[in-house]
């Protein structure tokens, strides 16, 4: 990293000196190596100067940098990013091998995610339901039109009554 930090810092200065637009390669290994760091900070950095260089157009890479932001955006979790620039890439570079490979598997996370997301709603409900059971049963209210609870308890030992404090 501080190799390509320098690198990239003596081609900022030179560019300014000569008047001229910064290297684009060598902003795009800067910019990739931040991206691989474990800091939120240089991760963030990367992903910028990655975005900029797609802006920027004049970069004959441009597969390659958002191959590189797909892939970090995956590392982190964000998973609609990583499809968003996957499939940026793929209508870039429709046969790009390891491109169509993220995104299939990013895909495949998300819908991991859904259903995993589906399963807590469905735990929820459940657990939801059964609270509204143990609630009506302890305000003694009919569930579905019938006697009421304490009705159906034999001598007044409604499962309840352990809430009241008398």
């Amino acid at each position: 990293l501080s190799q390509r930090a320098e690198a990239w810092e003596e081609e900022v200065t030179q560019a300014a000196r000569d008047y001229r637009d910064v290297d684009l390669t060598i902003k795009f290994q800067y910019a990739w190596t931040l991206c691989k760091t474990q800091g939120e900070h240089e991760t963030r950095l990367g992903i910028q100067l990655l975005e900029a260089i797609i802006e920027e157009n004049r970069y004959d890479h441009v597969d390659d940098c958002a191959y590189c932001l797909a892939a970090t955006h995956m590392a982190r979790g964000n998973l609609a990013e990583g499809r968003r620039w996957t499939e940026f890439l793929l209508r870039h570079s429709p046969d790009h091998s390891a491109g169509l490979t993220l995104h299939r598997t990013v895909l495949a996370r998300q819908k991991d995610r859904e259903q995993a997301n589906l399963q807590a709603i469905g735990v929820a409900a459940a657990v939801a339901g059964v609270a509204g059971a143990v609630l009506l049963e302890c305000l003694d209210l009919p569930a579905g039109g019938g006697k009421g609870a304490e009705d159906e308890v034999a001598g007044g030992s409604h499962p309840c009554r352990m809430l009241e404090p008398w």
